[in-house]
């Protein structure tokens, strides 16, 4: 990654904007600005006096150092605001850094902060003795610096020892010390500023970024986003309406995991009870109903991964106390392949169109629907194969939508394949 911007100085912030902001758009804005100027502190005091830098990795601690500093702001408004207010001030950050300049500043940003939050992670899940040493008799614990130094040296490709297996030398403790400083100057600049702003204005954020792997509230402002086969006024999508399907979509997935972990709790015992099979396929029928209100709620990676973990495990289990009895094993594996033909069949939109929680409106299932790709509105049209009155309307719908989108001079891509998926010819 090119770091050029580092000398370009896109934004000239004055001291009167040192005068600190009460709303946190602003708030992130002034902090982007601070960020590409390099005569601002606490961004101009990276370097201690006594860091001994080679000149091959004077660039990297300049600009690894600045990205600590940048996202302890981060980590210190979410304390603040919670975790859906600072990603969409993350984001919004990023895309400030955007507008800036022609280059990526605001992807190469959010790497850098990746890298931090990952090595973060998991320097706080490594056991305290993993994280000492012995040296001349005397218990040495490497700090979290260390830790993310050796994570910069290794994983930034500007790094020259990037991909590379070689000795780094004291590189690792000398960028340890700047980082180490960088965080104190910012944590002492940042405070005041932080403690100015006030609560969290998703109204003020002019623009935001999708979330990787939306929930079922987010994922229906996604399709409805300048989407012309929705009524003009539904096409229409603030910060404020991502903010707020966040809140529901995260209410969803809390509740889904306290019956996740409830389920993991049952299942965590020593020893089965004598009636294993209903106990086994009770928790086996609550995990398939938690799967459907998993993909009703949008899909959570890790709520999917320990719901994956769990079911295996009680298979296993199953399959342990069945042994070799044929007729058992043809009937569990039967079972088993009737799952996982369902779950084949059914898309994310089926599971969301017939979910309790109504994130696609009833009159607009069928926009919603054109809005996916082409696969699984076939696979969609299949399931609803059985219902004629059903998918007459929802012809007459989509045909309706589609037309009515062309006519106001919008394209609408593949619309031919998927009116055809639905069943209409034009």
């Amino acid at each position: 990654m090119g770091w050029k911007f580092w000398q370009k100085k896109s934004v000239a912030p004055t001291r009167s904007l040192l005068e600190w902001p009460t709303d946190s758009y602003k708030a992130v804005t002034m902090l982007g600005s601070l960020f590409v100027s390099r005569e601002l502190p606490p961004f101009s005091q990276w370097r201690p006096v006594d860091a001994e830098l080679s000149h091959d990795i004077e660039r990297l601690a300049e600009f690894s150092t600045k990205a600590l500093q940048l996202i302890l702001w981060f980590w210190r408004f979410r304390q603040a605001h919670g975790d859906i207010a600072a990603q969409m001030a993350q984001d919004a950050f990023c895309l400030f850094l955007d507008g800036l300049s022609e280059g990526a500043i605001g992807e190469q940003t959010e790497a850098l902060l990746n890298i931090i939050d990952t090595t973060r992670k998991s320097f706080e899940e490594l056991p305290e003795e993993k994280r000492q040493f012995t040296s001349n008799g005397a218990t040495v614990t490497l700090p979290f610096h260390w830790f993310l130094a050796l994570a910069f040296l290794t994983q930034v490709s500007d790094s020259p020892f990037y991909g590379k297996d070689t000795d780094i030398g004291d590189a690792d403790m000398n960028l340890a010390i700047c980082l180490a400083h960088g965080s104190e100057m910012a944590n002492e600049f940042w405070a005041p500023m932080l403690d100015h702003i006030g609560p969290f204005n998703p109204g003020s954020y002019p623009a935001w970024k999708w979330s990787r792997h939306p929930g079922a509230f987010e994922r229906h402002l996604q399709r409805r986003h300048c989407n012309p086969l929705f009524p003009p006024p539904r096409r229409s999508v603030t910060a404020a309406d991502v903010y707020y399907a966040r809140v529901k979509d995260a209410q969803v997935f809390q509740a889904l995991r306290r019956d996740l972990t409830e389920v993991f709790r049952v299942l965590n015992i020593d020893e089965l009870p004598s009636d294993w099979l209903p106990y086994l396929n009770d928790l086996r029928e609550r995990l398939d109903e938690l799967y459907d209100q998993l993909q009703q709620a949008g899909g959570d990676q890790e709520l999917e991964k320990l719901w994956r973990d769990m079911r295996n495990h009680i298979i296993q289990m199953w399959r342990s106390i069945i042994g070799t009895n044929e007729e058992s094993i043809e009937a569990l594996n039967h079972a088993e392949a009737m799952v996982r033909e369902e779950h084949e069949a059914k898309t994310r939109w089926l599971h969301q169109v017939s979910g309790p929680g109504k994130s696609i409106p009833l009159e607009e299932v069928t926009a919603s629907l054109l809005t996916e790709p082409l696969e699984d509105i076939i696979k969609s049209i299949a399931w609803l194969a059985h219902d004629a009155e059903a998918l007459s309307s929802l012809r007459e719908e989509a045909l309706r939508c589609v037309m009515q989108a062309l006519a106001e001079g919008h394209q609408v891509p593949n619309h031919r394949e998927k009116l055809a998926a639905i069943g209409v010819a034009i």
